[in-house]
């Protein structure tokens, strides 16, 4: 549940499930922190295509050392 629904249902329970609706509510709320404050991984989407240069003599090399 998202945490607007669950503050809606602490608002609407009754005393007997005002502990398990602030506890379901606590609950998301820390959820919802923890993910946000997770680092965020990029990942290169694209293929990148080694460099081939071709020698005066004709020969493909993948850099001018080999």
């Amino acid at each position: 549940m998202s945490i607007y629904a669950l503050q809606q249902a602490f608002a609407c329970c009754t005393q007997e499930n005002e502990a398990q609706a602030l506890k379901n509510l606590v609950s998301a709320y820390h959820k919802a922190r923890k993910e946000a404050l997770k680092p965020i991984y990029r990942v290169d989407l694209i293929k990148h295509k080694k460099a081939v240069y071709v020698a005066p003599d004709n020969t493909m090399r993948l850099n001018w050392n080999e």
